[in-house]
């Protein structure tokens, strides 16, 4: 067994594990394959660095570091507005509705 062969072996079994439920509402802005992929990983691994290689989607660095920015401000928001208790406002980001850019 080759060395890609026994990563993507290792990174199946945790690419195959849910979301768990305090983090699912992070799917509505990560709808796509490739964006649910990658919050599936970095959920997992804290880190992107060999996100194409472990699930074999093509992705660009630009676009893997575009993608961990609105990860990152998400949380960002997200906890901001728990610890301001503006539960409006972590309704509003956990339906989706925040805009990214």
């Amino acid at each position: 067994m080759t060395t890609t062969e026994r990563d993507l072996k290792f990174t199946s079994e945790f690419m195959d594990e849910p979301i768990s439920q305090d983090q699912l509402w992070k799917t509505k802005y990560f709808s796509t394959r490739i964006r649910g992929e990658f919050l599936r990983y970095y959920t997992t691994f804290g880190s992107a660095i060999k996100f194409c290689e472990h699930t074999g989607l093509p992705c660009t660095e630009r676009y893997l570091k575009k993608m961990k920015s609105e990860l990152a401000k998400l949380e960002r928001e997200h906890s901001a507005a728990k610890k301001d208790l503006d539960f409006e406002l972590v309704a509003e980001i956990e339906m989706g509705e925040l805009k990214l850019s």
